[in-house]
């Protein structure tokens, strides 16, 4: 995947964090594709954990910078029934981009 995000990231859009619920298959059409271009509005980077050799889990830091996403939008009846959601009303969709593909993000809203 050229778009490095997974499960358990952190998409940042402005001063709020939004943690990544799931990630969908990659599009090789990026930010560069006029249609996309007219959606895709809205700068965000993301963030990623880890932990150290003892197990400890570490702060997150940046990990990819100068995307853009489309506003979020609710699950389809597809991705809920895909990702088998109890809860969807606590999920949104994006799709996030970088010059040469985007991806369908799945992010956990309104839980802190």
């Amino acid at each position: 995947m050229a778009i490095d995000i997974k499960a358990g990231d952190q998409l940042i859009i402005g001063s709020d964090t939004f943690p990544v619920f799931s990630v969908g298959e990659e599009t090789v059409l990026g930010f560069n594709d006029p249609s996309f271009l007219k959606m895709a509005t809205i700068p965000c980077s993301t963030k990623r954990g880890g932990e150290n050799a003892g197990g400890d889990f570490l702060e997150p830091t940046g990990n990819l910078t100068g995307l853009l996403c489309m506003p979020f939008q609710p699950l389809t009846p597809e991705v809920i029934v895909g990702l088998g959601l109890d809860d969807p009303h606590t999920k949104k969709t994006t799709f996030i981009a970088d010059p040469t593909s985007f991806v369908e993000v799945v992010v956990t809203i309104g839980v802190r």
